[in-house]
C-alpha cells in the first residue's frame, strides 16, 4: 500500500485533520488523488493556499505557512517528474516524513535547473554544428555533437530533446537510472508535447546537413513528415550499419596491433594515448569492447622508448598487485614524458652569442617564455601561442632582441633590384654574349676552310680593314675580360661581406665559379 495523502499532508506541516481535509479536497480530489497535481501549477497553488484565510466564514479561516505552501509546490514538481517518466505518482509503504520532504525538495531543485537550461537551450535551437554532414567521414564527430546540442535543450515535455534520438522506442526503467538517464530512456514516445519536440528535432538535423552531400539524399525522402526520430534512424542505418561497424573495428584493432611508441619525435605520447583511447571506445560503441586486461598487455608492448624501460617495469610489478584500469596506466606513464631528455631536431639554428640571456635554440617552451636552461626564447612561436596570455607580457623584449641579433646578419638577398642579383644577371648576359660570340666565329672560320681562293689570299688584310675577324676577336676579348672583371668584383664583394657577418666559405665560391 503506497503512503497515504493524510500522511503525505502530515509529513508536509498541515497538523490538523479539518486543515489536511479541505486542502486534500481542493487539490489532491479522488480519485485521481496525488495524480491531480499535474494539472496545477505554482500561482494556483499559492491562490488557493491564500483563499483558505481570505474567504469563508471567518469561524473556520486558518492560515498556510510559506513553508507549507512551498512544500506543495515542490510536491506538485515531483508529480510532473513522475508523470514525465510514466512512473506510479505515489510514495512506497514505508517513507518516512523526512524522506517526501527530500523527494520534493530535490524535485524542486531540478525544475530550477530546467529553468536556467531552457534559457540556455533557446540560443543552440538555431544554431549551427561545427561540422555540417556530407558523408561517412563526418559522421562520428556529427552524431556527438547532435547528441550534445538535444541534451542542452529542453522540450515541449519538459526533459532534454536527447530522448528523441534514443535507441530503443518501448520506454525503459531500472532503478539505478539517474533522473537523468530516466528522461532520456523512460519518457513515453507519444503526445501532443513529443510531436512538437520532434519536429524541433527534425528542424535541427535539417539545417546542420549538407544540401549537396550523400546524407541529404537519405533524409530527403522523409522531409515532408517533419519527424526528427525518422531522419535519425535513416542516418543510423546508413552510417552505423554493419558494413560500417566492421570497418570500424578492423580499423581500431589495427590500431591496438600496429601503433607504438618511440619517442616524441615519431610521435608525441599525447597523441599516442589519445589513439589507443578512441580505438577502444570505436569497439565498444561496436559492441565488440575488449577486456581491459587485455589492453594493459599491448600497452607494455608498446612503449619501446628506452628511457621508459625501468618505468614501464615498475608499473608491472605494481600492476600485477593492484590491476588498474588501462586509462590510468596511460596516465602514470604520461606524468614521466616531461622528464624524457630533451633533444632537438631543428635544424640551422645557432644560441645568440652576443648574450646569455636569450636564445634561439631548440623547440619552443610549451608554458613560459623560458627555456630550461632559464634563458628568454626569440625564436618562432609555433601557432597561436604567441598570443598566449604568458607571451603577451614579452613581446616587446622579444622584438628587441630580434632586432638586435637578426638570424644569421642582414643580407639583401632575394631582394628585387639588389647588388647581389643584378650581378648575376649581368655576368648571365655576358655569358650569353661571349657564346654567342664564338659561335659566329667558327662558322666564319668553317666557310674560309672551304673557300677555293688561294691561300695566298686569304692572308690580304681586306676583311680587316671593314672591321672583320679581328675586330670580332678584339670584341671576344673584351667580352671575357668583363667576365671575369664581373667574378672577380662578386668575390671582392663576399669578402667584405664576410667580415661585416659570417658568410659560408662554399657560398662564397660558389659564386666565384
Amino acid at each position: 500500500m503506497p503512503v497515504s495523502i493524510n500522511t503525505i499532508l502530515n509529513g508536509l506541516g498541515i497538523g490538523t485533520a479539518d486543515h489536511r481535509a479541505v486542502v486534500k479536497d481542493d487539490l489532491l480530489p479522488a480519485p485521481d488523488g496525488l495524480g491531480h497535481l499535474i494539472n496545477e501549477d505554482a500561482e494556483g497553488i499559492t491562490e488557493m493556499c491564500a483563499s483558505y484565510y481570505k474567504s469563508g466564514d471567518p469561524a473556520n479561516r486558518f492560515k498556510i505557512s510559506r513553508t507549507v505552501v512551498k512544500r506543495l509546490i515542490s510536491l506538485m514538481h515531483w508529480a510532473k517528474d513522475l508523470d514525465r517518466v510514466d512512473a506510479p505518482i505515489e510514495f512506497e509503504n514505508g517513507t518516512t516524513p523526512e524522506q517526501i520532504v527530500a523527494a520534493i525538495t530535490e524535485a524542486t531543485t531540478r525544475e530550477q535547473c530546467r529553468k536556467t537550461q531552457r534559457k540556455t537551450g533557446e540560443s543552440l535551437v538555431t544554431n549551427e554544428f561545427v561540422v555540417k554532414l556530407k558523408n561517412s567521414a563526418q559522421w562520428e564527430r556529427w552524431k556527438v555533437e547532435l547528441k550534445s546540442t538535444l541534451s542542452s535543450i529542453i522540450g515541449a515535455k519538459g526533459v532534454p530533446l536527447s530522448y528523441v534520438i534514443r535507441e530503443d522506442d518501448d520506454p525503459q526503467d531500472d532503478p539505478d537510472f539517474t533522473w537523468d538517464e530516466r528522461f532520456e530512456y523512460s519518457v513515453v514516445l507519444e503526445g501532443p508535447e513529443y510531436s512538437i519536440d520532434r519536429r524541433t528535432v527534425h528542424q535541427i538535423i535539417l539545417r546542420n546537413v549538407a544540401e549537396d552531400s550523400d546524407a541529404y539524399t537519405y533524409i530527403k525522402p522523409r522531409i515532408n513528415r517533419e519527424d526528427g526520430r525518422i531522419d535519425i534512424k535513416a542516418l543510423k542505418n546508413r552510417y552505423d550499419n554493419q558494413a560500417t561497424q566492421q570497418g570500424r573495428i578492423n580499423s581500431a584493432n589495427r590500431i591496438l596491433d600496429t601503433l607504438v611508441y618511440k619517442n616524441e619525435r615519431a610521435m608525441s605520447f599525447e597523441l599516442f594515448s589519445s589513439k589507443i583511447q578512441e580505438a577502444v571506445d570505436n569497439l565498444h560503441d561496436c559492441g565488440r569492447a575488449p577486456h581491459d586486461g587485455d589492453v594493459v598487455d599491448k600497452i607494455w608492448t608498446k612503449m619501446l622508448n628506452p628511457e621508459l624501460t625501468a618505468y614501464v617495469e615498475a608499473l608491472k610489478v605494481q600492476y600485477n598487485q593492484n590491476p588498474r584500469p588501462f586509462r590510468e596506466i596511460l596516465l602514470d606513464i604520461a606524468t614521466q614524458i616531461p622528464n624524457l631528455k630533451k633533444v632537438t631536431f631543428r635544424r640551422n639554428v645557432s644560441e645568440i652569442t652576443s648574450g646569455s640571456g636569450f636564445t634561439r635554440d631548440g623547440e619552443c617552451p610549451k608554458d613560459s617564455v623560458y627555456t630550461v636552461e632559464g634563458k628568454l626564447f626569440i625564436g618562432t612561436y609555433p601557432g597561436n601561442r604567441w598570443f598566449d596570455e604568458d607571451v603577451k607580457p614579452y613581446h616587446d623584449r622579444i622584438r628587441e632582441f630580434r632586432k638586435k641579433n637578426p638570424r644569421g646578419g642582414k643580407t639583401t638577398r632575394g631582394k628585387k633590384g639588389s647588388n647581389t642579383n643584378r650581378s648575376k644577371r649581368k655576368i648571365k648576359k655576358l655569358k650569353a654574349r661571349v657564346s654567342e660570340l664564338e659561335k659566329s666565329t667558327s662558322s666564319s672560320n668553317k666557310d674560309n676552310e672551304k673557300s677555293d681562293e688561294p691561300a695566298e689570299e686569304a692572308k690580304d688584310d681586306a676583311g680587316n680593314a671593314f672591321g672583320g675577324r679581328k675586330a670580332k676577336k678584339v670584341k671576344i676579348t673584351k667580352v671575357v675580360t668583363g667576365v671575369r672583371r664581373c667574378k672577380q668584383i662578386k668575390v671582392e664583394e663576399l669578402t667584405r661581406k664576410r667580415d661585416q657577418r659570417y658568410v659560408d666559405p662554399t657560398e662564397m665560391d660558389s659564386h666565384a665559379d
